[in-house]
């Protein structure tokens, strides 16, 4: 009879939220860790896939965490794996699959939360009328709290304002999601942690603007993120993936800031 090793625990440092910590010996011991897991037994194997997803999330290689999220939901069925195999797909900025994948799951679960709340975060994040559409249709099938309630309609309305100003800038979806999607990950390669966003149309500037915020950061930081972010945009543009013209067009009509979360209130 084969013994298989027991199931590890995923390091407290990967889990909690704060700065990521990628010295040469944390790679080490988290590579070790996913060499591990893979030696569980088959019943192990779908929390094991879902462990290596995170880890390898938190190593900011997407490509990979995805593939282990997605093999873990296969074997399992896990609606929070799936979730995670969302936001991978939107950090690698898979976004229309990741709207597709969304509705294929609601078609076959349309009383799911935890992937409604997906749509809900995604349609926030990449606005349009067809996805907006999608999410009134969804939300029939849900049951909700007089909170829950309020607090969609309130993310609805903004979403609404969203596209308002979208169409108002004439701003092309395709290259807001890459540049949402860049300015996204450049934190995500920083810092494990939940983010704010707020949207606002400036009219005194003629200009929709963006402002990400984030804890446990110091101002060296936004410094380096506004950095990474502008060379992300540019290697967008240099590698074709994002049309020269459509980034000039865009040049005047939207902008992005990063600012810190400082006990409730918020500094650029």
């Amino acid at each position: 009879m084969r013994i298989y090793p027991a199931l590890k625990k995923i390091p407290d440092y990967v889990m909690n939220e704060g700065r990521k910590h990628l010295s040469q010996e944390v790679v080490i011991e988290l590579e070790k860790l996913i060499a591990d897991l893979l030696k569980v037994s088959p019943k192990d194997k779908p929390s094991a896939y879902n462990s290596i997803g995170i880890i390898y999330s938190y190593l900011n290689d997407f490509i990979n965490a995805k593939e282990f999220y997605y093999q873990s939901y296969l074997l399992e069925h896990d609606e929070m794996v799936f979730a995670n195999y969302l936001i991978m797909l939107q950090r690698l900025n898979e976004i229309v699959f990741a709207f597709e994948e969304v509705s294929s799951f609601l078609d076959n679960n349309p009383n799911n939360k935890v992937i409604f709340n997906s749509l809900i975060q995604m349609t926030c994040k990449y606005p349009s009328q067809e996805r907006l559409e999608k999410l009134l249709e969804y939300r029939n099938y849900q049951t909700e709290s007089r909170e829950f309630e309020i607090d969609l309609n309130n993310k609805i309305s903004d979403i609404k304002s969203d596209i308002k100003i979208f169409n108002k800038y004439e701003i092309d979806l395709r290259f807001y999601e890459y540049y949402m999607t860049s300015a996204l990950t450049t934190v995500n390669l920083l810092v494990k942690n939940n983010i704010e966003i707020e949207s606002t149309d400036n009219i005194e500037i003629d200009q929709f603007i963006i402002n990400i915020a984030i804890k446990n950061l110091e101002y060296i930081d936004i410094i380096n993120l506004n950095q990474k972010f502008d060379s992300r945009i540019q290697e967008l543009v240099n590698s074709g993936l994002i049309d020269k013209s459509l980034y000039f067009d865009h040049l005047n009509k939207l902008s992005l800031y990063f600012s810190i979360i400082i006990s409730n209130e918020v500094a650029a």
